[in-house]
């Protein structure tokens, strides 16, 4: 898209230049001005392709206007055509010539000489343009090579400097023979006549403990070192001296001297490198010749043309000298090459062979290890290294043979047979395949041996198959349980032998399978733990007889309790305690669970009848938060609480009958839903019962569920009242009297208040008694109802009205014994059976009592 700038004063002539344009070029853009400032403005700030300019425009000369265009940097190349009429005369055209116009354009235009006016211009413009970049592009490049030419001149000049040192350096190393000391001394001579004041230049090397000087060092203050590094370690140190301080010289060194001296060290670092490394090869290689004639081992090299190049003494003791016969000929008398040698492919460098030679001539193996070799002139060779084993081969056959013949024999052996090596298994014979229901012995091999043991045993196995452990158990017959391919447990027993195994030790062990002695050990030693458990609380109970846990008592009613007790504990049935209020139905709940196996799990007691009713399906079933008005929280009810352990449900009469059939679901299976939950949960537990009414009567009547009360009264124990066992009474006073007294001396209690306790009815049992007693230690006095029922108040002396011989309760209790037992006699007849029946005691405990107290 082209831009035009058209100035004249007449806008006729502006709009007729315009319209031509815009037909000639619709994508020409053209500006116009009308006067001399405003077309020149428009030229700085536009920048057009072409100009045409009036030369008679108004209020200025076109010549002016047309020289300050020529004149300004960014419209000096801009075309410009020159508006004339045919009034312009000659002078006025040759003059706008000579300011440099670049065509003229009679007014009015014409189309076709406008276009051709337009696109001549353009077209040249176009290719000013480009003359005018070319030549700044060249004078761009012309500078930047005269620059890297100057500088490349000067690097060139220090180059050959540093060329001419370090030449000088290499021509000293290559001398052959020449010492490291000579080598330094010549770097430290040829050093100064490299830098720019060679006069006034000294040096010197200081390497190990030596230095090397030139012949006028003296060290000043001016001057340049550098450290020489061998092997990555300091190795010494290049200085450079200046003997006096150049005039004029604003840097003392050089960069390219800097430089210089930096690529000296590090030469002669390389040197001291090559020196050492030289050394050091020349006495590796002293070191390999006498290994080599000190090897038992034979050893040769041969050329490609199968001559043989050297061979160590061994080789010659055992074939003699070589006399210049060629390998194959020296070593089993062949005429030919042999066939293997151009098939193990050695000389052409790219592998190392490992094989076996039998050689005909002395009838021999050997184990030969065949490697290229590269000479110093570029050839190939092989070294081989031959090792006799023809020894070592009859010991291997003899080897095969005995495994072959122990293969056998573990194959025939009825037990499993494994072997162990460093924790793997190397060998199994059949009987292990089947014991642990492998596929074959080869699905084995390489198995860690401890995979065969459950987790608990890996640790014993592992000093069982550990060649290092010594301990002599270790060694006899071991148990432990093995996990089979599926994944069945078995108990093996093992026996262990450590063996060598390819001059390492390792482990020949049998298996047998006891699973079914170890199942039946365990059922004989549970059984012994049962009846030992057993005998242990029979003789509790034994040693004893008038105590039970926390129950007190010695009567044949009691016995008749713990017998019941005993039998329950070792049961998971349910029970039900029957028995009026106060005769210990609680503890002989707790005497139930404290016995079974079960004990180290809760017992929980529940007082149904203090339970609301309508919050007892909540407190035995618990809820979740929100299932009910206030139900803030989750919460656990009884069943959860007793998981594992034991419930006991206290006056379970009052129970209603809604309730005992949730219960039942709980009861039968475990399993019971929270109030406000979906999910079951489950439980297990015991269920003990107690109750003081007649239970079968409330079936009957219709208040206890007849499936509810079989369910929880499997095995029934019936609590007798205190007074159906007042042989107990002395008993339980005495633990009272002990329980309550807070560890101070009983007191003594009269024969007469003995008497009266002893026959009092004693309507609510071993609580009431209990009561009399802490009221009897609190004020010293006993109020309870007399037999014939009326209340009778009586004041007791603790300090006793007894007789002197009565000291102390045991003493009280034992003269109550006698009068009781004389007025039973007196009323019998001294009938002796009726007697015991009527006390009831056995008549041989009656005859011990009455022998005791002196009435036989």
């Amino acid at each position: 898209m082209a831009k035009v700038l058209v100035i004249d004063d007449e806008q006729d002539n502006l709009n007729l230049i315009s319209t031509c344009l815009g037909n000639l070029t619709p994508e020409c853009v053209v500006m116009t001005a009308m006067s001399g400032s405003e077309g020149v403005k428009k030229a700085l700030t536009e920048l057009p392709d072409v100009i045409f300019l009036d030369m008679n425009i108004a209020e200025t000369d076109g010549f002016d206007l047309f020289k300050r265009l020529k004149a300004d940097e960014k419209t000096r190349y801009i075309p410009v055509i020159m508006l004339t009429t045919t009034n312009t005369g000659p002078k006025s055209r040759a003059k706008a010539l000579e300011s440099g116009a670049d065509a003229f354009l009679l007014k009015p235009v014409v189309e076709d000489e406008l276009e051709a006016q337009v696109n001549v211009k353009l077209r040249a413009k176009e290719a000013d343009t480009v003359q005018r970049k070319k030549k700044e592009l060249l004078k761009d490049i012309a500078r930047q090579r005269t620059r890297a030419l100057k500088k490349r001149t000067h690097d060139l000049t220090q180059r050959a400097k540093e060329l001419n040192c370090l030449y000088g350096i290499s021509a000293l190393r290559e001398k052959l023979g020449t010492s490291l000391e000579k080598i330094l001394q010549g770097v430290v001579d040829i050093i100064p006549p490299s830098f720019q004041y060679p006069e006034i230049t000294c040096a010197r090397i200081i390497m190990g403990y030596q230095e090397f000087k030139t012949g006028n060092f003296r060290e000043t203050a001016w001057k340049q070192a550098c450290d020489i590094v061998v092997n990555d370690e300091w190795g010494g140190t290049l200085e450079v001296f200046y003997l006096e301080r150049p005039e004029s010289v604003e840097e003392l060194f050089l960069e390219e001297e800097s430089n210089l001296i930096k690529a000296i060290a590090e030469r002669l670092g390389r040197i001291a490198e090559r020196v050492k490394a030289d050394d050091a090869l020349r006495l590796e290689s002293e070191n390999i010749i006498n290994i080599l004639k000190s090897m038992e081992d034979w050893i040769y090299i041969v050329n490609e043309e199968c001559d043989i190049e050297y061979i160590n003494p061994a080789l010659k003791n055992e074939f003699g000298p070589v006399q210049g016969r060629k390998c194959y000929e020296y070593f089993d008398n062949r005429k030919d090459v042999c066939p293997w040698c151009n098939e193990q492919d050695v000389f052409s460098g790219k592998k190392t062979v490992h094989w076996e030679w039998n050689i005909s001539r002395n009838q021999k193996t050997y184990d030969v290890i065949s490697t290229p070799s590269i000479n110093p002139d570029g050839s190939m060779s092989r070294l081989s290294i031959m090792r006799d084993l023809t020894v070592l081969k009859r010991a291997q056959k003899e080897l095969e043979e005995r495994e072959l013949l122990y293969r056998s024999l573990t194959e025939s052996v009825a037990d499993a047979v494994v072997l162990v090596q460093d924790g793997k298994i190397l060998f199994v014979n059949n009987a292990f395949v089947d014991m642990f229901g492998c596929k074959d012995a080869g699905e084995c091999a390489e198995k860690e041996v401890l995979e065969l043991f459950a987790s608990e045993f890996r640790e014993l196995f592992r000093k069982v198959f550990d060649p290092k452990e010594r301990d002599e158990d270790i060694g006899t017959l071991l148990w432990g349980m093995c996990v089979t391919e599926g994944g069945r447990e078995i108990w093996v027993s093992t026996n262990r032998s450590v063996i060598s195994l390819k001059s390492r030790p390792a482990i020949l062990a049998t298996m047998r399978d006891i699973t079914e002695q170890v199942l039946w050990e365990k059922s004989m030693q549970e059984d012994a733990e049962y009846l030992r458990k057993e005998n242990i609380k029979l003789r509790s109970c034994i040693k004893e007889s008038y105590r039970f846990g926390n129950i007190i008592g010695k009567s044949a009613l009691m016995q008749e309790v713990y017998e019941l007790i005993m039998k329950a504990a070792g049961s998971e049935a349910n029970v039900i305690i029957l028995g009026e209020s106060g005769t210990g139905k609680e503890l002989v709940a707790r005497a139930v669970h404290d016995m079974s196996y079960s004990a180290d799990k809760p017992f929980v007691p529940v007082n149904c009848g203090a339970v609301p009713e309508n919050l007892v399906e909540s407190e035995f079933f618990g809820h979740r938060k929100g299932a009910f008005t206030g139900a803030h929280i989750d919460k656990t009810g009884y069943f959860q609480t007793a998981d594992g352990g034991t419930l006991f449900l206290d006056e379970v009469g009052e129970l209603g009958l809604n309730i005992q059939v949730k219960f039942l679901r709980a009861l039968e299976s475990g399993e019971y839903i929270p109030l406000g939950d979906t999910q079951v949960c489950k439980s297990k537990f015991r269920v003990i019962s107690a109750t003081n009414k007649d239970f079968s009567e409330m079936v009957n009547k219709g208040k206890v569920r007849e499936d509810f009360y079989y369910r929880i009264s499997i095995i029934p124990i019936v609590t007798p009242p205190l007074r159906e066992k007042k042989e107990d009474i002395p008993l339980l006073i005495e633990h009272f009297l002990w329980l309550y007294g807070k560890g101070k001396k009983a007191p003594i209690i009269p024969g007469r208040i003995m008497e009266i306790l002893y026959n009092y009815n004693w309507p609510g049992n071993v609580r009431e008694l209990q009561s009399v007693i802490q009221r009897y230690l609190a004020v010293g006095n006993f109020d309870f109802l007399t037999i014939d029922g009326k209340s009778k108040n009586t004041e007791v002396n603790i300090s006793g009205d007894l007789s002197d011989s009565v000291r102390d309760l045991r003493s009280a209790m034992m003269t109550f014994e006698k009068r009781y037992i004389l007025s039973a006699l007196n009323q019998n007849r001294w009938n002796r059976g009726k007697v015991a029946a009527a006390l009831g005691i056995d008549p041989k405990t009656l005859y011990t009592k009455m022998r005791k107290i002196g009435l036989s």
